[in-house]
């Protein structure tokens, strides 16, 4: 696959959704700092935006997630003795959304290679003889990076956070796919179209 560098597009995206669940306030029509003199000579003082937690909203609102494949840690994975359970793969004509968790293994560690930069490790889709990588951009001090959250730490018998990875768009019609990856053991996981609006 061809990596493209897609610094500005994750940024862009990382900017709206910080900047989309700050506040309903309406911006400020001076577009002057605060303290700048006024027509008057006096100070003016516009209010800040004041930061309010979506984080309940956007949960509560979001479709529930239900597992769809599971498969084991390999051994010689610094996941050994995980579960990773898959619970989402759709595709659009844009783009394809990988969701998974992983149910901790042996203790309380970090996976050495569930890293954005180890872009290589991460699940690979195979479909009609073709494979498909997980899109990656250049964070150009740190070089090439998955697009994906970040792997968090494992805790013996407690499931992550969910982890989300982008894809290229599978073919239309895909209904299936093989994932393979050097952290788990193979796992055929079905395929569904995003919804489309309009």
């Amino acid at each position: 696959m061809t990596r493209r560098p897609l610094a500005a597009l994750a940024g862009a995206t990382l900017v709206a959704a910080v900047l989309g669940g700050c506040t309903d306030d309406p911006a400020p029509t001076d577009p002057s700092p605060s303290g700048t003199g006024t027509a008057s000579g006096g100070p003016s003082a516009s209010a800040s935006p004041t930061p309010q937690d979506r984080s309940a909203a956007v949960v509560d609102g979001a479709a529930p997630l239900a597992e769809i494949a599971t498969t084991k840690a390999k051994a010689s994975s610094s996941f050994e003795g995980a579960t990773f359970g898959f619970y989402r793969l759709t595709r659009s004509d844009s783009s394809t959304l990988l969701v998974w968790r992983v149910t901790g293994g042996d203790g309380s560690s970090s996976a050495r290679d569930a890293n954005i930069r180890f872009w290589e490790k991460y699940p690979v889709m195979v479909t009609g003889g073709k494979k498909y990588s997980v899109v990656t951009f250049d964070k150009q001090n740190d070089g090439w990076s998955a697009l994906s959250d970040p792997a968090l730490r494992l805790s013996q018998g407690v499931e992550s956070p969910p982890v989300s990875a982008l894809y290229p768009p599978l073919p239309a019609g895909t209904t299936e796919v093989t994932l393979t990856s050097p952290w788990f053991d193979d796992v055929t996981v079905p395929v569904t179209d995003a919804a489309t609006t309009g």
